[in-house]
């Protein structure tokens, strides 16, 4: 009797074929009647997707995977890699990938200047280069490796900066070709103009995401099941910096589809989360993700969270290393980041946010230290609430300066108050310490208190609670302002930030667009707390269940802070009113002024 095929176990086909590592880019940009997206029609003969209209991109070469990427990035690829539960080589073959790709079938090339080593291509000679390499790579005279090599030539690397991990999609396990495809998130440089290659792809639109929806919906533009997918969770977004905050704020968990057959014996789709999709599918294919199911509000992982997403210790740059705390809460997320500042070689660190008071947290923050050859030679801290300030006594411990915004809301926050004595660290303040510059940057906001601290050196900025990994910052009234955490954000744009290192949750790349985010969200909210007004809501708590309904109920209390903070803003505006009845269970009451209702 011959040999029997192989069968898989969750769904009795044939063991599938191992998917190969490929990458899209979804091209956005920012047009006056909203975002557009940039779609390719693919050739009517093409092995995948035939005729279709798809984002650009391919299946990850030998030569994407070789590219040193980790020297050359604009931002820190491991916590990219953590987030996707894979090994940074593979994130960076992905990010390669992907810059190649839309460079052959978009001609949109996202690169940055790396080399100040002699004199750079520029100009025409750039301008030149670039249209005989895209012809090369056309044609197939040129390989992934000679593009890679003639970037490097021209003083270029690949822009990580300008790639932001969005959704990672499986083939099916019943296709004979699979692909384990990361979609990444890039905004079209304005100077670029996008021109399909004739040979893979035929033609090229610039679209809103609705727009090409509803073209699908009429029979006019063919796409495929993750093309539609991704256009239906981008419809929403008004501009790339909403975008770009969507894509930073979700979990990346892999989606693979199922395929059935219904009564009548056609294929059909069930993705994740529909009736019938087989328990267990996913980790079959990819065991590291067997565990946690995704939160829809805050990005967060259900289960286990010290690990899932920040790593107990990570070099972010040179001259910052990162401790996180054994803290993990709905609120904390992974737990408190702790920050050691300091230029390599100096024999000194700064200590930013201490975090809890724990003797395991206090060992491995002392162990990072001297893994750097280094001193702790001050402490600050950003704000004065305790998961960061609880453990600021540990100053006086190692015998050097505390300071913060706040002495004394600080030192009523530690744990041991007797042995916390800080010193005032102002709004623009400099500190120069274990051979780095950190400016103080007043945000209130989140906290009366609350700072952001710029390095200089770097042009990164620690956001303390101001901005977070994931998910959005509580505003908790009365010490929480909403208006001025609205300025503070404002603020924290105009420094122009090269990345964004949280007090609690996975550093932020694109700045700029992830500000837009938490301003647009709040907007949201605040729009969301009027119309719960308007249909009769009166106290905080009603807010609460009608805004937050669809958020973990241990949440609530948390979230009723932040909408009172709404609260008090609008009527500071004079847009709504409160209203001296009260809600009979000492809860103070609002409503919307009477030229409002409908």
């Amino acid at each position: 009797m011959p040999n029997a095929t192989p069968r898989s176990a969750t769904d009795g086909i044939p063991t599938p074929v191992p998917p190969r590592p490929a990458a899209t880019v979804v091209l956005v940009r920012d047009r006056p009647h909203g975002m557009e997206v940039l779609l390719l029609r693919k050739r009517e003969d093409s092995p995948f997707a035939a005729g279709a209209w798809v984002f650009p991109g391919g299946a990850v070469d030998e030569a994407d995977r070789a590219v040193p990427l980790e020297r050359h990035a604009a931002m820190d690829l491991s916590d990219r890699a953590r987030r996707l539960r894979s090994r940074v080589g593979e994130v960076a073959g992905w990010h390669a990938a992907a810059v190649r790709e839309t460079f052959e079938e978009a001609g949109i090339l996202l690169a940055r200047r790396v080399r100040t080593d002699h004199e750079l291509a520029a100009g025409a000679e750039l301008v030149g280069g670039r249209i005989a390499q895209r012809q090369g790579l056309v044609s197939g005279s040129a390989t992934a490796a000679d593009f890679h090599a003639w970037l490097w030539s021209s003083g270029l690397a690949p822009d990580t900066g300008s790639l932001t991990p969005f959704r990672r999609w499986l083939t099916p396990r019943r296709e004979p070709r699979r692909f384990d495809t990361l979609f990444l998130l890039a905004t079209a440089p304005d100077e670029q103009v996008a021109v399909s290659d004739e040979v893979e792809t035929t033609a090229h639109r610039w679209m809103t995401p609705a727009g090409a929806l509803a073209a699908a919906e009429r029979g006019e533009l063919p796409l495929i099941h993750p093309t539609i997918r991704t256009l239906h969770a981008l419809a929403d977004c008004e501009s790339t910096g909403q975008a770009h905050g969507l894509a930073t704020a979700g979990e990346l968990r892999p989606h693979l589809p199922h395929v059935a057959r219904d009564a009548g014996g056609r294929p059909t789709i069930i993705d994740p989360g529909e009736d019938g999709y087989p328990e267990g599918l996913l980790a079959t294919e990819l065991p590291e993700w067997g565990t946690g199911t995704p939160d829809r509000d805050a990005g967060r992982t259900t289960g286990p969270t010290r690990g899932g997403c920040v790593e107990a210790r990570a070099e972010l740059d040179p001259l910052t290393t990162r401790v996180l705390a054994p803290n993990p809460s709905p609120m904390t997320l992974d737990g408190t980041n702790t920050y050691l500042l300091g230029a390599p070689g100096s024999g000194e660190v700064v200590c930013v946010d201490p975090g809890p008071e724990d003797a395991e947290h206090r060992r491995a923050v002392e162990q990072a230290a001297g893994d750097r050859d280094a001193e702790i030679v001050a402490v600050i801290v950003t704000h004065h609430h305790r998961d960061h300030a609880e453990a600021a006594g540990w100053a006086e411990a190692w015998g050097v300066p505390l300071r913060a915004f706040d002495p004394p809301k600080v030192a009523s926050a530690a744990a041991a108050a007797e042995r916390a004595e800080p010193r005032s660290l102002s709004d623009g303040e400099a500190v120069h310490a274990a051979g780095v510059t950190v400016e103080a940057v007043h945000t209130p906001g989140h906290a009366s208190d609350h700072l952001c601290l710029r390095v200089v050196d770097t042009g990164a900025v620690l956001t303390g609670d101001h901005v977070l990994g994931r998910g959005s910052s509580v505003v908790a009234w009365p010490d929480g302002d909403l208006a001025a955490y609205l300025e503070s954000l404002e603020r924290l744009r105009r420094l122009d930030a090269t990345a964004l290192y949280p007090g609690h949750g996975p550093s932020r790349d694109r700045p700029g667009d992830v500000v837009d985010a938490y301003l647009a969200h709040r907007r949201e909210r605040e729009q969301q707390v009027l119309a719960a007004l308007e249909r009769g809501a009166r106290s905080a708590r009603d807010v609460v269940e009608v805004v937050y309904a669809d958020v973990d109920p241990a949440l609530h209390p948390a979230a009723a802070l932040t909408v009172r903070a709404h609260l008090e803003k609008l009527v500071a505006e004079d847009r709504i009113v409160r209203d001296p009845g009260g809600c009979g269970d000492d809860e103070e009451a609002f409503g919307v002024r009477p030229a409002r209702r409908r």
